[in-house]
């Protein structure tokens, strides 16, 4: 029987609905300045998709990986909808990624009001859906929509005993990874769950999925077994199986940055941009001391990502995101113990809990921060492991940021034990959450690359779950009015709105419009385009040059073959390389001012004919 939709029911749907057409109104603002070719990732599927609708060609790989080998074509399937429908192929990802990002923020409501109520869930879902980190985008990077969809049936299948729900989570795991395989950790964590909870299985459901996934993925299978598999063994292990013998790879050096510090600036590391303080950077060393410090930097440093990169309010000084971080990691520490709470044998230590004062708690938090704060010290802790007061300098890094981490866990903890003993919350919902937060948290960390920042988008949404559940469990336990209630949801919104792209996306849009300025790239297509369809019986030659600021020439056409070929469909004009017999020649200017950058022509024999925004196109001089 179908429930009959309440006006409660109606207005969560109409809030989903507003969140994610809000940021989808974000997201493809100044769109026309937008090259369609920015994203190589974006094009591979793209032209997957074009060929799949033109010529029936099942994709069978996507796009290159960072590591020499081959993805999967999961994308390329949600990239038809907009190459079908949308006029311009800047567009074409927007339907797909929209339907994605609106399922995605309909699992985080349907999760978080199940367990902590719906001003929770309205809250999740604003946090959830602004943050550009999680789109509404189709960039192969892992998509949150099914990570959430995956805790969504796991929780059904553990709460309510419903076998058909662990393979409709399996379902959607296989489906993740064959558009992304980055949300590995999530499969990991389903399994972790399994095993925890042991809850009936449909076979006849199971095996559906598993026959399901075996179809989609069988194209891109048989495309690896004439690889040898190497591409699936690239993602697996994160290094390049193609060659013989790995080429030394660029040093990664670690920033030693404190909880909330910023760590990236426009998706760079800052390391690798020069912008950090080089005294604070621990370098790759000889010696297993060396490594080791390397390593537990490396750890920390990536422990407070989707809070260290500058997306909310205060960025500078950075104790506000670390504040931030702690609230996420206080939320965490709820769920996971108010899942303990649910197990045998331990009702009478949690009832001992629960009689703890509250006071005791949080002079358990001003002692430990004391002790952390005097003992992880060179002069304290380096006479007592070495008798070396003055340690040298990677170390002295190294304990500070232990010091700063420490604190913010332990204090962190602390509350979170207090909030959770007050609390009342299904334990195995608040279980499964944990489990799902925790494993794919600690994998991301022990497993991603540092300078990847990316790598954390998808977990964002899981984040929001626990940052919901901190204010839930506070609000349990204090039991504001209702008035202070709502001021406090939307309190924690205003903490974790995107303040900065959002008024970075307002300027731009009251400066050029919301369409925005036409690319330079779009118009050099279309100019040479209408000039190949001005001689339809010739074959046009037309070569590319690219150069930046300082002075390096590198050969590009790619953008503009896939243009000619796929977008504007010219079969006479071909892109190439700089040669002799170009009828036309693109020279490409990607210095910081593009747009008022004389570009001109370098070339004996050739005149220029248009130039734009970087851009000019020559002709052969007849």
């Amino acid at each position: 029987m179908i429930k009959r939709l309440t006006l409660a029911d109606v207005a969560d749907l109409g809030w989903i609905v507003a969140i994610t057409l809000v940021a989808g109104v974000l997201m493809y603002s100044g769109w026309r300045d937008q090259s369609p070719f920015d994203n190589p990732d974006i094009l591979a599927h793209q032209g997957n998709a074009i060929e799949l609708l033109r010529s029936g060609v099942i994709p069978y790989r996507g796009q290159g990986l960072s590591y020499s080998g081959w993805g999967p074509p999961g994308t390329s399937f949600l990239m038809v909808p907009g190459v079908l429908l949308m006029p311009d192929p800047r567009l074409a990802e927007v339907p797909g990624a929209v339907l994605l990002h609106f399922g995605t923020l309909l699992f985080v409501f349907l999760i978080v009001r199940g367990s902590l109520g719906r001003p929770a869930a309205w809250a999740a879902v604003a946090m959830a859906g602004l943050l550009p980190i999680t789109g509404p985008t189709l960039w192969p990077n892992g998509h949150p929509f099914f990570v959430v969809g995956m805790l969504y049936f796991l929780i059904c299948w553990v709460r309510d005993r419903a076998p058909h729900a662990f393979s409709a989570a399996l379902l959607l795991a296989g489906l993740g990874m064959y558009v992304y395989f980055t949300i590995a950790p999530a499969l990991i964590a389903m399994a972790l769950i399994a095993l925890l909870y042991r809850r009936p299985i449909s076979v006849r459901s199971l095996a559906a999925a598993l026959a399901a996934l075996v179809i989609v993925w069988l194209p891109y299978l048989h495309f690896e077994a004439g690889r040898g598999f190497v591409d699936i063994g690239i993602m697996i292990l994160r290094r390049d199986m193609t060659v013989v013998q790995a080429q030394p790879s660029t040093p990664v050096y670690c920033y030693a940055s404190l909880p909330g510090e910023l760590d990236f600036r426009d998706m760079v590391y800052l390391p690798w941009s020069g912008e950090s303080d080089p005294a604070r950077v621990i370098y790759p060393g000889t010696g297993r001391a060396a490594q080791l410090e390397l390593q537990l930097c490396t750890l920390l440093n990536k422990s407070d990502r989707n809070f260290d990169s500058g997306y909310f309010l205060v960025r500078d000084p950075a104790w506000p995101s670390g504040m931030l971080f702690g609230i996420y990691l206080t939320g965490f520490w709820i769920l996971l113990f108010s899942a303990f709470r649910g197990l045998k044998g331990i009702s009478n230590l949690w009832s001992r809990v629960r009689a703890i004062a509250a006071w005791k708690f949080l002079l358990a938090c001003g002692l430990g921060t004391a002790l952390i704060f005097l003992l992880v010290r060179p002069e304290v802790i380096g006479t007592l492991l070495v008798g070396d007061p003055d340690w040298n300098l990677p170390a002295r890094l190294l304990l500070a940021q232990i010091s700063a981490y420490g604190i913010l866990l332990w204090n962190s903890m602390a509350i979170g034990l207090l909030l959770a003993s007050r609390w009342e919350d299904p334990p195995m919902e608040a279980g499964v959450m944990a489990a799902m937060i925790g494993g794919c948290g600690f994998l991301l960390i022990a497993l991603s690359e540092i300078e990847r920042s990316w790598r954390f988008w998808w977990f964002w949404p899981l984040e929001c779950i626990a940052i919901v559940a901190a204010v839930a469990g506070l609000m349990g336990w204090i039991k504001p009015p209702r008035g202070v209630t709502i001021a406090a949801w939307i309190l924690a919104v205003g903490l974790f709105f995107p303040y900065r792209s959002v008024a970075a996306k307002t300027e731009s849009i009251l400066r050029n419009g919301y369409d925005g300025r036409e690319s330079g790239e779009m118009q050099a297509l279309q100019w040479l385009a209408d000039a190949a369809r001005k001689n339809p019986d010739t074959a046009i030659s037309i070569g590319v040059m690219r150069f930046r600021d300082e002075g390096d020439i590198t050969l590009a056409w790619g953008w503009l073959d896939f243009g000619l070929r796929y977008l504007d469909q010219v079969p006479n004009a071909v892109a190439a390389d700089i040669a002799p017999g170009n009828d036309y020649r693109v020279v490409e200017f990607l210095g910081a001012d593009r747009d008022s950058h004389p570009v001109g022509c370098p070339w004996v024999g050739y005149d220029l004919v248009w130039e734009s925004r970087g851009y000019a196109i020559c002709a052969r001089t007849p």
